[in-house]
């Protein structure tokens, strides 16, 4: 546990206070930084909120799509080449029954084993042509959970970021500065010695 001392000394550290030494920079990091602390507070509950709009939205699309989409079983017309083990599925010829009662052929996903004559489920949409399933409720929070992280993450990288791009220039200063000083510095000295 940090002792008092240690806590004052981070204290003026980070707020130059009355301090003689303290130069017009100090302030201006120490103002930035308090700054930074505020916008860091904000952006857990911005992201919230956007974790929270993708939800309201993903939820949504899901609905529709459980609304235009239907399961359906297709029959395959013939066997899945399964000749790469590196591919997770295989398009091959198969035929189902559209939503209208028609027969319809076309080519649907299927594992490398699947033989001709195998029976698969497959989702269709209202015109009867193959489709992803909907979205499900697992996924719709994954999405939102994973939007809200995201932005998260991004918001405090980026005020990091700025926070270090204004030390880095308020540091250039200071050096200049510095620089500056130890040349006046070196020229009364010079003059003195003469």
């Amino acid at each position: 546990m940090p002792s008092t001392m240690d806590l004052g000394r981070l204290a003026r550290r980070l707020w130059p206070g009355r301090c003689a030494l303290a130069r017009p920079s100090d302030w201006i990091e120490a103002g930035c930084l308090l700054i930074l602390v505020l916008l860091l507070m904000v952006t857990v509950p911005v992201a919230g909120a956007v974790g929270s709009e993708t939800y309201t939205t993903t939820s949504e699309l899901a609905r529709q799509q459980r609304d235009d989409r239907m399961p359906t079983t297709a029959t395959l017309l013939e066997p899945a080449p399964g000749v790469d083990p590196g591919v997770l599925g295989e398009l091959v010829r198969a035929s189902w029954v559209r939503p209208d009662g028609q027969v319809a052929v076309g080519k649907v996903n299927v594992r490398q084993e699947a033989a001709a004559g195998d029976r698969v489920d497959i989702w269709v949409d209202r015109s009867g042509e193959v489709t992803l399933a909907p979205i499900t409720e697992g996924g719709v929070v994954v999405a939102a959970v994973a939007t809200g992280l995201i932005a998260l993450c991004l918001g405090v990288v980026g005020l990091l970021l700025a926070y270090q791009l204004v030390r880095w220039a308020l540091d250039r200063h200071r050096l200049r500065r510095w620089a500056d000083e130890w040349t006046r510095v070196r020229v009364q000295w010079t003059t003195r010695q003469e």
